[in-house]
């Protein structure tokens, strides 16, 4: 292909031509977006606000496993990976309960490649519905003294659990199974 375009002159994207004038516009306008987002202090916390307090404690080399609808979007724009494959997440496929085995399959490769004592700290960042699915598989990070941090974003569901007005309905009808569900997970307890 490079040699087809070399053919035909091509002499690639001029840097300060209009693609790229719009591209750094509409990240410099993203970052803004972030920016803002993360400084809108409430209760609870949105996922910007969440990020920003979490993305200061994980190490510059730290592997990063993101997983969840909003948790794993929202993630892949605002922590910073820096060196190549230190991020895994579930993809484009709507994929849900890989993160926990991800984050041991990482810590497990970078512990047996690394022959000194410092080990490469792993952080899987998962939603409370990605955890669900797998989040027992601690126990065999925890067995094995693997170096992961696990942090759950328990937002009641996937995309924020039910839908306001639905949610209003439930309450009022008071049912009972779906109201107890409400309830939010108190995940450092389990």
């Amino acid at each position: 292909l490079s040699d087809a375009l070399c053919d035909i002159g091509f002499k690639g994207v001029d840097p300060l031509g209009n693609w790229w004038s719009t591209l750094r516009n509409k990240i410099d306008y993203n970052t803004k977006l972030s920016q803002s987002l993360a400084s809108q202090e409430s209760v609870p916390m949105n996922f910007y606000c969440a990020y920003k307090q979490i993305t200061d404690y994980i190490p510059r080399d730290a592997i990063v496993v993101n997983e969840g609808a909003n948790t794993m979007d929202i993630g892949r724009t605002v922590v910073k990976t820096h060196f190549p494959r230190h991020r895994l997440d579930a993809g484009t496929f709507g994929t849900m309960g890989v993160g926990t085995g991800f984050a041991i399959a990482a810590a497990l490769y970078t512990t047996s490649l690394n022959k000194s004592k410092k080990q490469t700290p792993v952080y899987c960042i998962q939603g409370d519905s990605a955890f669900g699915f797998s989040g027992m598989e601690i126990e065999t990070a925890y067995r094995y003294k693997l170096p992961i941090v696990f942090i759950i974003m328990n937002n009641s569901g996937i995309y924020q659990g039910l839908p306001r007005e639905l949610y209003d309905d439930i309450m009022k009808n008071e049912d009972p199974f779906i109201k107890k569900r409400q309830n939010p997970e108190k995940y450092p307890r389990l």
